[in-house]
């Protein structure tokens, strides 16, 4: 994972489709090796399995954010403050419930 010497956060809601999963783990990640922990809540329009969406949703570092936010290959939704109920919403997706 990228970590910033600023210690600046911004809160945001990140949510992107099932294929830029994988890219935007290999993001967070360190070393090539992908950070599995974020981008890990699924999503979809009924909140029923398969997930076709996936949500981070928090503060992020600065500079982790502008990589993701600048990186036109990573198809995604950016919202920022920290709502990311009312960013699901807005997308018409509704949070898998996994039991």
């Amino acid at each position: 994972m990228l970590f910033s010497m600023s210690n600046s956060y911004t809160y945001a809601t990140i949510i992107l489709p099932l294929s830029s999963q994988a890219q935007a783990q290999l993001l967070f990640g360190t070393d090539g090796v992908p950070n599995t922990n974020i981008f890990d809540n699924g999503l979809s329009a009924t909140g029923e399995l398969p997930a076709t969406h996936f949500i981070a949703s928090g503060p992020f570092d600065n500079d982790q954010l502008n990589l993701l936010v600048n990186d036109i290959t990573i198809e995604k939704k950016v919202y920022f403050g920290d709502d990311g109920f009312n960013a699901i919403a807005a997308e018409g997706l509704k949070q898998i419930n996994v039991v």
